[in-house]
């Protein structure tokens, strides 16, 4: 079993990190829409992590949070209209509404319940 080391999301999956924006600039499209169905699937099969970035040739990962997956969401829609690539925007739009809605609901029922 592997044993990675593990560094904070926010460090390196923003806009103004030039390491990121150098990436995007070579693999942006697909990086985007990879990094979106990775998510999605975590939220869908309810996984409280996912490996967001693995830095290649190093034992380094960093590991995105259930509680962060709507942070995340829309740090990438930031990054498409960066690159401008508008196509995905709205599906990232939608699926942000779509956690957000589950996120209220939850915090109703708790309410109730108390």
């Amino acid at each position: 079993m592997n044993v990675y080391s593990n560094v904070n999301w926010k460090q390196y999956f923003n806009y103004t990190n030039p390491t990121i924006n150098s990436y995007l600039q070579k693999y942006g499209n697909g990086f985007i829409e990879q990094t979106f169905n990775r998510i999605c699937l975590a939220h869908k099969t309810k996984k409280s992590k996912i490996i967001l970035i693995r830095f290649r040739d190093s034992d380094i990962v960093s590991i995105l949070e259930s509680k962060d997956y709507i942070k995340a969401l829309e740090i990438l829609l930031s990054f498409c209209i960066k690159i401008e690539y508008y196509e995905i925007c709205t599906d990232i739009q939608k699926q942000i509404r779509k956690m957000k809605g589950k996120s209220r609901k939850n915090t109703q029922k708790q309410i109730v319940n108390l």
